[in-house]
């Protein structure tokens, strides 16, 4: 006899501090990775954890200016909107982004958080899958080449920056 047990998600109240350490930790791993690949060759793991650290970070810092977990649900992966936000609830005064490093930033998350879309031809049809599908399509197109990556250094530079600037003020949450 087959059980199928239909479990709802749950959603766990995690304060800015707490985010903020999973940030912090997702950059942790991107730098040993970096530092200290296991392989050579392309990867695409240290970019989506410097990722994850950027919108966990970015996240972390809209619940400590007080932005209701909902409104943050409505922004999702994208990170053009998640830095326009931030700017709204004043990011300056904690991290000074330049321009180029904004664009990095949206850069990375377009290619590794589900911003742009690319459509592969099975044979049949066309389908369209997400930058999110990390596992099969940017490993694959990573490896050849075929996406334009940022520079991993730089994308370490900013990301540590970032968290590192925004720790107090959700400490302080």
């Amino acid at each position: 006899m087959k059980v199928v047990a239909k479990v709802k998600p749950i959603k766990a109240n995690i304060s800015p501090y707490g985010q903020w350490h999973f940030a912090n930790d997702y950059l942790y791993t991107a730098d040993l990775y970096r530092k200290n690949p296991p392989h050579k060759g392309y990867s695409p793991v240290p970019y989506e954890s410097y990722c994850i650290a950027l919108e966990l970070g970015l996240k972390a810092f809209l619940r400590a200016r007080e932005m209701p977990v909902t409104e943050i649900e409505k922004v999702g992966h994208n990170f053009t909107k998640l830095l326009a936000t931030a700017k709204d609830l004043d990011l300056e005064k904690y991290a000074l982004l330049t321009e180029p490093q904004k664009k990095l930033i949206i850069q990375a998350g377009e290619l590794f958080r589900g911003g742009k879309k690319i459509q592969r031809n099975n044979g049949h049809k066309n389908l369209s899958y997400s930058y999110v599908d990390i596992a099969h399509i940017a490993f694959n197109l990573g490896a050849k080449g075929a996406l334009p990556l940022p520079d991993l250094g730089e994308l370490h530079s900013v990301t540590e920056y970032l968290i590192q600037n925004l720790r107090e003020i959700c400490l302080k949450s």
